[in-house]
């Protein structure tokens, strides 16, 4: 998916815009826990499925435990 963002999408990766690919749960919690902060947090992590509430993200990234971790990650100004 990296390739085809760079290619297709224009993305530009430089040291304040990067690319994380790795189990996004687990990385929002890890990282919530290392008392990480951010300016903006968006999580590409999509399912096509039709029954589900959400599509993008996945309903598992809405969690109160993820809301909880994401508020904890975020400077104060910062956006979800």
């Amino acid at each position: 998916m990296l390739d085809i963002a760079l290619k297709w999408f224009g993305l530009e990766l430089d040291n304040r815009h990067r690319v994380i690919i790795e189990d996004g749960v687990e990385y929002v919690k890890r990282t919530a826990r290392a008392g990480a902060k951010f300016d903006v947090i968006h999580i590409d992590a999509c399912t096509m499925e039709e029954n589900v509430d959400t599509n993008c993200p996945i309903d598992i990234f809405y969690t109160e435990e993820m809301v909880r971790n994401y508020a904890a990650m975020l400077k104060p100004r910062g956006d979800w």
